[in-house]
């Protein structure tokens, strides 16, 4: 499971300082060792039970001005860029009786199995902490295609209260978290290297110890059903060439899906589905097994 750090850190410090220490002690997210490095340091800001009041006072005094670039949803709060490929982040975890939780529970992930592409260290800062079910998997194992069996082994479940720290390792940890007994904060510093951008992350069914959906930054699922949906001749066969020789398994996936539902008959829609079906990888030629299964299906 995420790897818990037993930090017994009883000083306290400030968000800028914590910045400035962080900073000038040039940890790198990137690097699971210098996260745990970074624990005490955490400790020691979520120590102060002040800071995060006044941080919200601060950001509603300046309509949330510094939030224009928090990409985020629900219950995120971006506290300070940290420099290299990092920053500092507050989630705030709603109850089921909570009002957000109520008004939109689909914008949480509450019982969503997922793995995360990217590090994070984690302390629960308020309240009884969202309680999760803890897996390990072997990322090198998969081949990425949706119903592929995962490998997850099941560690323990825990919630994340105040006080603990954890460290969630990238390709490693799985977690499905269901919302805790009432609102509870938790602090992150992130991994932000772009370079995890271009990894696959998985959700998962863990009944059926299966991947059920692959998140992948590199292609915009959008534009490729845009583009099969102009019916342009030299846009299809652009299509068709990224379907073959793109470097990224989703992407070529994306494009023939986009050329087969855009088909004008299924004479047609079966010769462009070979693209994929005859794909030399893996979880091309699976993805588009399943799409075409299910198109079938349906028809």
């Amino acid at each position: 499971m995420a790897l818990q750090i037993d930090c017994d850190e009883d000083g306290s410090i400030g968000l800028d300082e914590f910045c400035e220490l962080y900073i000038d002690g040039k940890f790198n997210a990137a690097e699971q060792e210098s996260l745990v490095e970074a624990a005490p340091l955490l400790k020691k800001l979520a120590n102060d039970r002040n800071f995060f009041g006044r941080f919200v006072i601060d950001s509603l005094t300046n309509n949330l001005s510094d939030q224009s670039d928090n990409r985020y949803g629900v219950g995120s709060l971006i506290l300070r860029n940290l420099g290299r490929n990092s920053f500092l982040r507050v989630n705030c975890w709603s109850s089921h009786q909570d009002f957000e939780y109520i008004k939109k529970p689909d914008a949480f992930i509450y019982e969503m199995a997922h793995d995360h592409n990217f590090n994070f260290l984690t302390i629960g800062y308020f309240g009884p902490g969202y309680l999760s079910k803890y897996y390990e998997y072997d990322y090198s194992d998969l081949d990425g295609y949706i119903g592929e069996s995962a490998g997850l082994k099941f560690i323990k479940e825990r919630n994340l209260k105040e006080g603990d720290i954890l460290l969630y390792r990238a390709l490693q940890d799985v977690h499905e978290q269901f919302p805790p007994e009432s609102m509870s904060v938790s602090i992150n510093i992130m991994d932000a290297n772009p370079a995890f951008q271009y990894i696959y992350q998985y959700y998962f069914d863990t009944d059926k110890n299966v991947i059920s959906h692959v998140m992948s930054a590199k292609s915009s699922p959008s534009i490729f059903e845009i583009a099969g949906a102009l019916n342009d001749a030299d846009v299809d066969d652009t299509l068709a060439h990224i379907s073959a020789n793109s470097d990224c398994d989703m992407t070529r996936y994306r494009a023939c899906k986009a050329l087969v539902k855009s088909s004008n008959s299924e004479a047609e829609a079966e010769q462009r589905a070979k693209l994929g079906l005859d794909s030399n990888r893996r979880m091309v030629r699976e993805m588009t097994r399943r799409y075409v299964s299910s198109v079938l299906q349906a028809s």
